[in-house]
């Protein structure tokens, strides 16, 4: 139990982490790349 616990907190931790940083990496490289061809979203 504590360490299917511990192991499913990971998880949502990881989850959670790549999710923000996937959408904020997302966001960086498509404002950056919208910017340097002239897009607007």
């Amino acid at each position: 139990m504590e360490v299917s616990g511990r192991l499913g907190w990971m998880d949502g931790w990881m989850d959670g982490w790549m999710d923000g940083w996937m959408d904020g990496w997302m966001d960086g490289w498509m404002g950056g790349l919208g910017r340097s061809e002239g897009i607007r979203d």
